[in-house]
């Protein structure tokens, strides 16, 4: 949905003449809602542009925060060079490893280098619900939600 729709997510923002960033969704894999991860296997988020003017020397800036509003990951890239029309930024990646809850992603553009295009903080949250890994208690859990195989080798041998 783009953002002022009825969908209870929509975000007034001032409108720009050289584009907008309309929406986000995890593209793949395609669950029940596009904002919730459920999987720690590959997946592939998207972010939909559409520009009314060209983006020459442009440049394209990502991040990934928690609710603490600590980056988590952020990626930048530079000399993009985009015609007017509607654009899907998508990124692939292996894994998400984090421990469940909201995160919220941000993204930009800019023309130039230094114009600015949009930057938006994108809504909704990206809710991360796969299964927990993590400690049970708050204090000693962490950022990253690994799988872990656990094994105990005892052995009754008494040394001489």
């Amino acid at each position: 949905m783009a953002r002022g729709d009825s969908d209870g997510h929509g975000q007034v923002r001032a409108a720009n003449t050289k584009g907008r960033f309309l929406k986000w969704e995890i593209a793949d894999p395609q669950g029940e809602d596009p904002h919730v991860l459920t999987t720690l296997g590959p997946v592939t988020v998207m972010f939909t542009l559409e520009l009314a003017q060209p983006v020459r020397r442009g440049a394209h800036g990502v991040a990934l925060y928690n609710g603490d509003r600590q980056v988590i990951w952020g990626w930048a890239c530079y000399d993009v060079e985009l015609m007017p029309g509607i654009h899907e930024l998508a990124y692939t990646f292996s894994t998400l490893p984090l421990k469940p809850g909201p995160y919220a992603w941000q993204v930009s553009m800019y023309a130039e280098q230094t114009e600015l295009v949009d930057s938006w903080d994108c809504i909704p949250d990206m809710i991360v619900a796969t299964e927990n890994y993590q400690h049970r208690y708050d204090q000693w859990n962490g950022i990253l939600n690994l799988p872990t195989k656990f094994e105990i080798d005892s052995t009754n041998k008494v040394s001489k």
